[in-house]
């Protein structure tokens, strides 16, 4: 079941770039740039019981492209640097964490979505959907251990939990709502569900995954 999601989203990610060099349109191909607040939690297994991390609250931003598909529709591959993570008092991965556990991350986005114009069409409604993949590239997490409380990176090898507790691989689905105004301004709002099992230590066979959603503006240049 996990290969074949892995794949299915791989394919999605695949067909959207390849999108970029075969899709021919009239259309004008448009850039921008956004960035905002994102507010992060972790779903696990704790004692075979389904649980949810407190929220922690980070940053997000980057930079997208928008790919014209037909009259409506257009392709929207995103590179974002995002804050995820969350505030938990368990193991995570074998990796006994008490209080904030911070996973900074690279996603791609690609969402397929739809522009839809407001009443008197000045300004305009997107609406998209799609896969995402993301690489984890730095973490931090308060760790306890012999009665003390310490900082540890979960992505790096930890000997005392027999390797790294998260993998830094990351993968789920994307969904975005944004409102773009006539000056090219938008407002909007995002959420991620992490499909991959990010549990990378053996000590830990309970998976957990990233969940978030978050607010941001946003500028298109055309």
């Amino acid at each position: 079941m996990r290969k074949s999601i892995f794949g299915i989203i791989s394919f999605l990610c695949i067909a959207g770039f390849m999108l970029l060099y075969s899709v021919k349109t009239e259309a004008q191909v448009t850039y921008g740039i956004k960035a905002g607040v994102n507010f992060a939690g972790l779903s696990y297994k704790d004692n075979n019981t389904s649980e949810t991390s407190k929220l922690i609250k980070g940053l997000e931003g980057g930079a997208f492209v928008n790919i014209p598909v037909s009259g409506l529709l257009f392709i929207q591959p995103s590179l974002m640097y995002e804050r995820k993570g969350g505030r938990l008092t368990t193991d995570v991965g074998g990796l006994p964490v008490n209080g904030n556990m911070r996973l900074d991350y690279l996603t791609l986005p690609v969402d397929l979505a739809v522009n839809l114009k407001s009443p008197g069409g000045n300004a305009s409604w997107l609406v998209g959907a799609g896969p995402y993949i993301g690489y984890g590239i730095y973490g931090n997490a308060m760790v306890t251990g012999d009665n003390s409380l310490y900082s540890d990176n979960p992505f790096e090898n930890n000997t005392s939990v027999g390797g790294a507790s998260l993998k830094r691989f990351d993968a789920g689905a994307n969904i975005q709502i944004d409102y773009e105004m006539a000056n090219h301004f938008s407002v909007g709002v995002n959420a991620e569900l992490g499909i991959a099992n990010i549990a990378a230590n053996k000590a830990g066979d309970n998976p957990v995954h990233n969940t978030s959603f978050g607010a941001m503006i946003g500028y298109t240049f055309k």
